[in-house]
């Protein structure tokens, strides 16, 4: 049965219609992103949402050592980077 169904989905023909992307124009639109540094208190409300116990990150920090730093150093760490 599942034999069936992945060869019916995986060798399926290819599509009739295709997207032309290199004459597409909302494809290289720009994203509205802010650029601004991040404030102290956009870093008091992200670790404030941490929750204790769980696992480091990949940058191997606890989420307490953050919780437990002052926002002032927290947002001058994440502007240095």
């Amino acid at each position: 049965m599942w034999k069936q169904h992945f060869l019916a989905v995986l060798n399926c023909p290819e599509p009739d219609i295709t997207h032309d992307f290199d004459n597409d124009a909302s494809f290289f639109e720009e994203l509205d992103v802010c650029m601004d540094p991040i404030t102290e208190s956009e870093v008091a409300r992200a670790v404030h949402r941490l929750k204790n116990g769980k696992a480091a990150g990949v940058d191997q920090i606890q989420p307490e050592l953050l919780k437990y730093s002052t926002a002032v150093v927290l947002a001058k760490l994440c502007n240095d980077i």
